[in-house]
């Protein structure tokens, strides 16, 4: 039996959880380095601990270390607490008059995309089909 669209929300949200749990709870932050402005340092606020370094040419935009540096521990708890509640809404359609063929209906096609919570959840488990 495969899973519903809620149990796969539920399952992306705890793994987020869990990784940035074990993380110290700050907002990252990144700073080019060095005579050349490269590598990219990316650490943490209050804490000189190092969390990634990229190396891209100071003529290119450090996307590497900006998207780094976005996904710190808040920012992962906070997606998801919204992961847990689309979970929710995905129950109560499971529950509704439809029941599961409801809630796979609906998370299955929205304009013909994937729903926003589910497709987050498929890159984040690896899972993209």
């Amino acid at each position: 039996m495969s899973e519903s669209p809620a149990e796969v929300i539920r399952r992306a949200a705890a793994l987020i959880r869990e990784r940035a749990g074990g993380c110290e709870p700050r907002y990252w932050h990144w700073e080019a380095i060095g005579e050349k402005r490269y590598p990219q340092r990316v650490s943490s606020d209050g804490n000189v601990a190092l969390i990634a370094e990229t190396f891209i040419d100071p003529a290119h935009r450090p996307f590497e270390a900006e998207h780094i540096a976005s996904w710190s521990p808040p920012v992962a708890l906070a997606v998801a607490e919204w992961l847990d509640a689309e979970a929710v809404h995905y129950g109560d359609l499971a529950a509704g008059p439809y029941g599961a063929e409801g809630a796979a209906f609906v998370a299955g096609d929205f304009g013909g995309d994937l729903d926003p919570a589910l497709k987050l959840d498929s890159a984040y488990l690896g899972e993209v089909t």
